[in-house]
């Protein structure tokens, strides 16, 4: 076994397992301090981090830590960050403007094996999504190309390939892809997701529209949903 097997062994709250790595950047905050001063910018700021970890938490996520402007939330399934992603950009994009600036986020979000030890999370996939988020600019959301293959044929019609980056450590090129989150003037966000349930206990979701019902009761059944042009 290797070292890092040991020390799993060794250590027995030390996990690994596989999940989705969200990043959520807060844009223009710098900016912000200096035009708003630190008391206006930190109780703007603040209302993006509640909107962060509410998206994060309705889509069965788990918000991992803040950091200045920036939040680690940690997903059981890619769609899942997916639909957190949207919803936190939908929900940051609804904010009002403070001292003439417009406030945003850059997110990156990436699937793969992490250490979890105690509350937080560690390893490759945590460091692919850090450099993920460096790479987004205001109001995008990127996501690697091995993780977009695991996303939903839905949220997959919504996403475009960009360009391939270097990481330090990783011996090919990370593809980058971006996930639309908007569809032209009509600001509908586009997500579908394999939301856990919250208890172990069997749920059921049904849907009814006139004479037409649908029933979802597993994991990983989605519903899209949406508007016609």
């Amino acid at each position: 076994m290797g070292s890092e097997d040991n020390k799993n062994e060794a250590d027995p709250a030390r996990t690994q397992r596989l999940a989705t790595v969200l990043f959520a950047d807060v844009s223009e905050s710098t900016k912000l301090y200096e035009t708003a001063g630190d008391t206006a910018a930190h109780a703007a700021i603040s209302k993006c981090i509640v909107a962060m970890r509410k998206a994060a938490e309705a889509s069965g996520g788990r918000v991992v830590k803040t950091v200045g402007d920036e939040v680690l939330a940690i997903f059981r399934l890619p769609d899942a960050a997916a639909a957190a992603a949207a919803e936190m950009q939908g929900a940051v994009d609804q904010l009002p403007i403070e001292s003439g600036t417009k406030l945003g986020l850059r997110i990156g979000f990436h699937a793969g094996p992490v250490i979890q030890q105690d509350s937080d999370v560690f390893g490759d996939t945590v460091n692919i999504a850090a450099r993920l988020v460096a790479t987004a600019v205001k109001g995008q959301i990127i996501t690697s190309g091995e993780t977009a293959k695991l996303l939903n044929p839905m949220i997959r019609s919504s996403m475009r390939e960009l360009y391939k980056i270097q990481i330090k450590g990783k011996a090919e090129e990370v593809g980058l892809v971006e996930m639309q989150w908007r569809r032209d003037d009509e600001e509908t966000t586009v997500f579908s997701t394999g939301r856990p349930k919250a208890r172990a206990a069997v749920s059921v979701l049904k849907l009814k529209y006139r004479e037409k019902e649908i029933v979802r009761r597993r994991d990983n059944d989605t519903i899209d949903m949406g508007r016609d042009p």
